[in-house]
């Protein structure tokens, strides 16, 4: 967690240094976004996350979506888990779940680096709520936004863990499957440590979206507006820029969905600080690339549709 933590300080000394006009205003408003926003979106499910992690208390409600998973898909409650949290709670409650899970000797290594290529999508509050109104303008419903933002994760978590695919791998996965029970026992988690749990993900999660959301408005204050240096924004923080972006064709919505489903520098390096594994990273990126790549050709399938007459 330490080094791209110690980067982004870096970079918003520099920033201070360099452009301190604008730089108390542009923190002051990132930490009010924090505050409004970010932490109340993010505090109580992440509690109840790591609660249920903690005490075991998640493998109830998944194992009877597991149960109808288990004809097709080679996969346990843990990674039933994950990709729920990752699907309904929004970047980076996926990877800050699976990584839990692996310092809990949960999920093996190899569980890990499958999931963590799809367990860090938007959250569909932020989705239905901020990301819908902007792309419905070039006339989406609702149900294809749903399907071309969460559409792409599902078909590659079904490859990633189909049973025919898996199969292939069946000689050398038990090795890599052990759980933790079997391992070690793992002492139970007081309050205090689950608070403080969720204390340190909202820290990296909030420093790095002052950092970033910093970084973007000054470039707006020191730059001409244009739709360039909005998309610029838009990829270094998506949560604060957003709602500024007004897609006018094909091409705008692409780019923006695009951005959407990798999350930006901040994500990423929200991300990166959760895993503190750089072995890893490479790992992640080419999963988020795959779900961008995937998301981009049905968002493509989806508006050809729309505009062909019938």
């Amino acid at each position: 967690m330490k080094k791209p933590l110690s980067f982004s300080l870096i970079l918003f000394f520099i920033l201070y240094m360099y452009y301190s006009k604008y730089f108390v205003l542009a923190v002051y408003n990132s930490i009010i976004i924090c505050i409004k926003i970010v932490i109340p979106t993010f505090f109580i499910p992440l509690l109840i996350i790591e609660i249920f992690l903690s005490y075991n208390l998640y493998k109830s409600p998944v194992s009877y979506l597991c149960r109808v998973l288990k004809p097709l898909m080679s996969v346990n409650e843990s990674e039933v888990f994950v990709i729920m949290v990752g699907i309904l709670c929004g970047y980076p409650s996926g990877v800050k779940t699976a990584t839990s899970l692996l310092n809990k000797n949960k999920i093996s290594l190899y569980q890990y680096k499958k999931i963590i290529k799809i367990c860090n999508n938007p959250s569909p509050a932020f989705v239905i709520v901020i990301f819908y109104p902007i792309i419905n303008q070039l006339g989406f419903t609702l149900i294809q936004v749903l399907f071309f933002t969460y559409g792409a994760s599902l078909i590659i978590t079904f490859l990633l863990f189909s049973k025919k695919i898996n199969r292939l791998n069946h000689n050398i996965k038990p090795a890599f499957l052990c759980q933790a029970s079997s391992v070690r026992k793992q002492a139970t988690a007081t309050f205090s440590d689950i608070f403080i749990s969720v204390g340190n993900t909202l820290y990296v999660i909030c420093t790095n979206i002052v950092i970033f959301s910093t970084f973007s408005s000054l470039l707006k204050s020191i730059f001409a507006p244009n739709k360039v240096l909005s998309m610029c924004s838009l990829f270094i923080e998506i949560t604060s820029n957003i709602t500024s972006i007004h897609p006018n064709d094909y091409f705008d919505g692409l780019i923006l969905t695009i951005f959407l489903m990798f999350g930006g520098l901040s994500v990423c390096f929200q991300t990166f600080c959760i895993m503190n594994k750089p072995d890893l990273i490479l790992e992640y990126i080419k999963g988020r690339i795959l779900v961008c790549v995937s998301s981009a050709l049905i968002y493509s399938c989806i508006f050809i549709i729309n505009k062909t007459p019938f």
